[in-house]
């Protein structure tokens, strides 16, 4: 059973790129982390169909928050609106008979952004999200499987 996240991230992520767990580039979480027994290959051919027709999605930085069960994370909590949610909710449906989520999920979706040392995004600020990535999550690595364009 492998472990993986989906998310966009909002630097510049190659495909097959495989960084640190304390190297992540800044990216807001679309799908928390899960376990799947199924192949990378059939797990990206979800990814794909999921997104088909979804078109980019823009949000602005609105408060500062401590997540994570000892609310010891720091983010930055993004404007909610229909169009992030539907594409929540769209990866969700697609995916969820294939996994097993690894943790408790707040009530509703909260869109955010996770400070990477003394990287994060100021509220207020504009966040674009125009492409969706599956990341394999191995012990202290993660590796970007596949990236789609949002339309």
């Amino acid at each position: 059973m492998s472990r993986y996240v989906i998310v966009s991230f909002l630097e510049k992520a190659t495909l097959g790129i495989t960084f640190s767990k304390s190297e992540w580039l800044l990216h807001l979480t679309i799908l928390r982390p899960f376990f799947s027994d199924n192949e990378d290959g059939y797990l990206i051919g979800i990814l794909k169909d999921s997104l088909l027709e979804k078109q980019k999605v823009t949000s602005t930085g609105k408060v500062k928050e401590m997540f994570g069960p000892n609310k010891d994370v720091a983010v930055t909590e993004l404007e909610h609106n229909t169009r992030i949610q539907d594409l929540h909710d769209s990866i969700e449906s697609a995916f969820k008979p294939f996994i097993r989520f690894e943790s408790e999920q707040y009530p509703t979706y909260r869109p955010h952004v996770t400070n990477q040392g003394s990287r994060g995004i100021v509220v207020g600020e504009e966040v674009v999200i125009n492409s969706v990535s599956l990341v394999k999550i191995d012990n202290d690595s993660r590796q970007v499987l596949a990236t789609v364009a949002l339309i």
